[in-house]
This record gives C-alpha cells, structure tokens and sequence, in this order.
C-alpha cells in the first residue's frame, strides 16, 4: 500500500484525542468535525473507508461532496433508521438510561467488552491488539464518549434516516463492500441493502470473519482493498 496517501483521523473523544467533558460526540457533530478536516485540508479523489459508526459519519461528506470522492471502502456499519430493528432499539433505550451510562462509564464496557465480542473467532483477538483498543479509554470520563455512541443508535435515527434517502447521489461511485459474514452485530441482511444502492459494487463476503474484520481478517481485508484500488486506480495529486 506504499503508493497511497492514507489519512486516519482521530475522532473527537477517541482514540488518543481530547475527551472534553460534556463535549458534543453525536455522529452528526462529529461528521460536521470531519467535513471541517477534509475541506480545510484541501483533498480531492478521495476513497472513503468506512467502518461501524464511520459509516454514517464518513457517508455524509461523500453525500454532500460526491465529486470529491472516487471510490467508497464500506464494511460493516449502517446508514439508515434502526428503529424498526427491535433487538437495537431495545439496545440503544436500555444503554441510553442512566444505568446505561453507569456500565459503559464504570466497566469500560465498550472497548472492554463488546470489541471482544465483535470477533467471530476470539483467539484471533491479540493481547495486545485488545490493550492497545482499551488504552483511551481509562477513566470513566474517558468513557463517555462510547456512552454517546450507544445513545444515539436510537437518538440520531432521524439523521441517519435522512442519509439513507439521499443514497441516490453516492450510487455511481465505484464502490467496495467487505463484509464479515459472521458479524453479530450487522448481519448479512444489512449487506443485502447496500447492494441495492450502488450500480457499480464489487462485494467480497469474509465467510468467518465477525465485526472487525481489519483485525480478526487483516490479510483478506487488505488484499480485497489492494485488488479494489488497483481496478479503479486514480492520479493522487
């Protein structure tokens, strides 16, 4: 991958970036954040590679800016209403109580414990790959912004639903679709609506793979994004 520009950015309340208390982590602030960094930065033919919240989140500057995007990398995340999903809703009021906010808060409970059961296979979880996931996140005021991101599941619906009906404006970019088959959080059903989307789609299917399929499927994962990138090559500038 040595021929291509990579840009990771560090969203507000992860990773290593500030956690501000009582900051404003919804997924549609934290798109407008990530609009801001790429005009600012001045990008163009960019390929978006989204994943999980990234999804929505990175999907709405392709829907706003389509001509600056020349490919979409999507695997494993969403872009509509989930509330018609009864298992997520139910999820998303119950983690979005007070209660809620305790076990997420107290327990670590995203990066403690869901990351784990996003693997399909958990021997192929390294310790230290684990660590490194748990590491932001050591005080419960570091937590929070996970908190946020289970609230609003159900919360944003209205945003992600409004997304979802300008589709249409992404559906001619040549796009990639990596799905863990085994996911147990978005399963193969979620794949299915994405393929009614794009009229130029290259769909590979990780029959084993669970959620976080760049850790639990690395090789396969980047393999598929070589092949992809390579077909639809583009001049970087």
């Amino acid at each position: 991958m040595d021929n291509y520009r990579c840009i990771v950015p560090d969203h507000l309340g992860f990773g290593l970036s500030e956690k501000k208390a009582g900051a404003d982590y919804r997924p549609e602030t934290q798109a407008r954040r990530l609009e801001a960094l790429i005009d600012s930065s001045g990008l163009d033919q960019i390929t978006l590679v989204v994943h999980d919240f990234g999804g929505p989140i990175g999907l709405n500057y392709a829907i706003k800016h389509p001509e600056k995007i020349s490919r979409l990398i999507i695997s494993n995340t969403w872009m509509w209403s989930l509330a018609n999903e009864p298992s997520v809703a139910w999820a998303s009021r119950f983690f979005g109580s007070a209660l809620g906010k305790w076990i997420y808060t107290k327990t670590n409970f995203s990066a403690g414990y869901l990351f784990k059961q996003g693997f399909n296979d958990k021997k192929k979880l390294d310790s230290a790959i684990f660590d490194h996931y748990k590491l932001p996140f050591q005080t419960p005021e570091d937590r929070y912004s996970t908190w946020i991101y289970a609230r609003e599941l159900l919360k944003s619906k209205d945003w992600y639903q409004q997304l979802w009906e300008e589709r249409s404006k992404i559906a001619h970019i040549p796009t990639l679709l990596v799905w863990g088959m085994q996911d147990k959080f978005f399963s193969p059903k979620v794949l299915e609506q994405w393929e009614t989307v794009f009229s130029d789609a290259q769909i590979v299917r990780l029959k084993d793979g669970g959620h976080f399929i760049q850790e639990e499927n690395g090789a396969d994962y980047v393999g598929a994004v070589e092949d992809f990138l390579q077909k639809y090559d583009v001049v970087v500038g």
